[in-house]
Order: structure tokens, then sequence, then C-alpha cells
């Protein structure tokens, strides 16, 4: 038996008491607290944000989600008419024209790669196709359809025209797959569209991508952040407070196939075309951008500590906590590079 099972919310945050009653507007001196969900990206967009008196608070935060839409319709496997698809249909054949938000997450994808030695890899999507993860339904493919995918990788393959902002693929049947990094940089598009318009205190959560901007209350109170653990695990749940950061947990729990009561998570490694098998229950990273806080939790859950070090070098204010299993089967928290979070200024 054969089953996908998908867990949305991977980080969630729980709002201190001076702040106002969740899905109401609370007021506050110099501005309102406001509130606004949409679905998007596959997942729930919540955007809570303190708008100064003056603004048109729905048309700021819908300003806001129209950036998640827009990512949705750029980078998005499940569907046709996106331009990711488009790209995988037409670089192997010419340069293509790309617009500037596809480059810069493309050019990022490629700096992560070398960094992490490529345990993170945007070419993995024939290996997540062949898996079933994308369209769908789930499977386990047998050893000649991975071998097959397998050789239609290689994110050293990809030809990137800087100044003309086009894009080659040297080597035919690449698919990019951008679903290890593009919430997270969709939501720092988000975080500058409500900074532009004045927005100083916000919390933007697309799936569990989460960006906490300045403070909670007008105490200065940083956002609580609390990385959930399943209730049976036994441990005191991790709880820390930031502001002006951004927090992604990358896990296996999330979101897996079950074939004859084995799971096999859909994070899939690079390295062996597989799903990663791991001790590691999750990984959380927090970092100044949201997007490098997506990106880099999902290659230390494949890689895990031995490229911490690296990351961390590269990374300006990377803190990383890990869930692991120990040889009895029971989750411990492990602390990572410089845990807790604390205030940086990188």
């Amino acid at each position: 038996m054969e089953r996908a099972c998908t867990r949305w919310w991977r980080v969630f945050v729980v709002l201190g008491l001076t702040v106002a009653t969740m899905g109401r507007a609370g007021s506050v001196s110099r501005g309102t607290w406001h509130e606004r969900t949409w679905v998007v990206m596959g997942t729930y967009l919540t955007i809570r944000a303190f708008v100064p008196p003056g603004y048109d608070a729905d048309r700021l935060l819908e300003a806001a989600a129209a950036k998640a839409r827009e990512d949705e319709r750029r980078f998005s496997l499940y569907r046709e008419d996106s331009e990711v698809w488009r790209v995988n249909r037409e670089a192997p054949n010419h340069p293509v024209k790309v617009s500037e938000p596809f480059l810069r997450l493309l050019l990022h994808a490629r700096q992560a790669a070398g960094i992490t030695g490529g345990a993170f890899d945007v070419t993995t999507g024939a290996l997540t196709m062949a898996w079933g993860f994308i369209p769908g339904p789930p499977r386990v493919p047998d050893t000649e359809d991975l071998q097959r995918a397998r050789k239609r990788m290689g994110w050293n393959e990809i030809e990137i025209d800087e100044k003309k902002g086009t894009v080659f693929f040297q080597q035919r049947g690449i698919i990019l797959d951008f679903g290890g990094d593009a919430k997270g940089f969709s939501v720092d598009r988000m975080v500058e569209t409500l900074q532009a318009a004045g927005v100083r205190h916000a919390l933007v959560n697309l799936g569990g991508e989460i960006y906490a901007m300045g403070f909670e209350d007008v105490q200065h109170t940083p956002w609580r952040i609390q990385i959930r653990v399943p209730e049976s695990a036994g441990i005191t749940p991790v709880v820390f407070r930031i502001h002006d950061m951004a927090v992604s947990t990358s896990g296996g729990y999330e979101r897996y196939l079950e074939v004859n009561g084995k799971r096999y998570p859909h994070i899939l490694s690079p390295v062996t075309g597989r799903p990663v098998e791991t001790n590691r229950y999750s990984v959380t990273v927090v970092t100044k951008k949201a997007v490098d806080a997506d990106t880099y939790a999902t290659a230390l859950f494949i890689r895990g500590r031995s490229i911490e070090n690296r990351i961390g070098d590269a990374v300006p204010c990377l803190f990383v906590f890990y869930l692991e299993r120990s040889k009895s089967g029971r989750l411990r928290s492990v602390p990572g590079r410089r845990w807790p979070p604390v205030e940086c200024k990188g």
C-alpha cells in the first residue's frame, strides 16, 4: 500500500499576550495590528503586521501576498504554465530569457550548491518526478528509473548569463526544482514589500517559512518561536525569541511516501538519488534571510554537521538546532552551531 502524507506547519509561532487576539485587529499606540491568511504555493500564508496610521491595511497586506502568488506562477512544478516549466522545456535547446526574480533565485541556488558541495541541488527535478512526489502519485522507482533520473542532474550543467538574463542547459533532460528554496525566497520578497510600505513589525509565515520582523509588541519584545515536537516524544519543546530574522525547519516527517509500512521522506539526496536516511528528525536554521534559512535547513538535513561550518563561514548569523533520534529511537534535542539565536548584525 502506498500513500503520501503532508504536514504544512513545520514551525509555529506562539504570540505574546500583549498582541491582539489571532484573527482580529488589535489597537496599540500609533498603529494597528492586522492579520490575513491565504492559500498559496500549496500551503497557508499568514501575515500579521503592525500597520501605521493612514495606511490601507488590507491593500498593504494584499500587495505583500501578491508576491507569493507571483512566485507560485514562477516556480511551481505543479503548473504547466509556470516560468520554471517554460525554462525546463526550452533551455536545453537555446538560452532562455528569464525574469529578474527567477535569475536571482537560480544564482542563489548555484552559490548554495557550491557552499554545500552539492548537498543542495536545484537540478533534482528528475528525481522528484521519478519518486512521484511531483506530479504524483508517489511511488518507489526501480533501479533503472533511478539511474536514468540521476543522469539528468548536474547543477554545474546550468549556464547562466547574468548580463543577458538568460539560462541554458548544457545537458538535456535537466529539470529545475525550486521546492527547497522558493518559499523562503518568496517570504523575503514579501518582507521587502512590507518594509517599503513603512511596516516595521510583522510576522510572515508561509507554510513554516517564517520571518519575524521587528517586535511582537510596543515593549520591544522579540517574537516567540517554538519548534514543534511530537507530543509522544517526552521532551521539552524548544522555545526561542528573535527579531529581524528568519526561521526554517526541514524534516522527513512533513511529507513522505509509505510503502508496506516503510516511510520514505520526500527530501531526496542528490548523491544517492534516494530519500535521506538519517537519525535527524528535523533541522532548524535561523538566519537573516528566509531564503538562506530555507535552503540550508534542507542541505543540513541531507548532510548534517559535516557541512555546518562551511555554511556558517559563508552565511552570516547562522544558528542551527537539531532534533535527533537516539539508538533507542527516542528524540533528543541537540544544539548546533551558535545556538540559541542572539542579535546579529551580519
